[in-house]
């Protein structure tokens, strides 16, 4: 699903069904797929608009009751954006950040204006998003987001 790209959606499913006690569904919502609210589309659309890709989606209890309504998120920002010089993971055609001590730095002159992006050479599970995004995402109160800090050059 994250490869920096638009997708054709003619084949997405338009309804989620969860499992597990009912609950409040954060603002994003990782699962295999990145799934937000209209509050957090709202702020990526106010940084990038029209570039990401946002698909509904209904997200009912096993019951069939209504749990919340989502959008689809498609990062559509492919980049190469790792300061090769000051990262410390060994490049194998791809970065696999493997958990170890080890240091990936990303670059603000590849990262450009860009605020939502996907790097086509890290091995990762959601979209880099900027410092700038970040702050607006909590200063909306947006639920759900675990964000790791990586440094930055110029």
């Amino acid at each position: 699903m994250y490869c920096g790209r638009p997708i054709e959606a003619t084949h997405l499913p338009t309804k989620i069904e969860l499992s597990g006690p009912k609950r409040q569904i954060p603002d994003l919502y990782d699962a295999y797929a990145l799934f937000i609210s209209a509050k957090v589309k709202d702020v990526v659309e106010s940084f990038e608009p029209d570039v990401h890709q946002f698909f509904p989606i209904e997200f009912v209890w096993e019951d069939g009751s209504h749990a919340a309504d989502r959008f689809w998120f498609v990062p559509c920002n492919r980049l190469d954006t790792v300061d090769r010089a000051k990262t410390t993971f060994e490049f194998r055609n791809l970065w696999f950040l493997d958990g170890s001590k080890k240091e990936l730095v990303f670059n603000r002159s590849q990262i450009g204006s860009h605020h939502v992006w996907i790097d086509k050479f890290i091995v990762m599970p959601t979209p880099a998003i900027s410092e700038a995004l970040k702050a607006a995402l909590d200063a909306a109160g947006i639920t759900g987001a675990h964000c790791q800090h990586f440094p930055e050059t110029d």
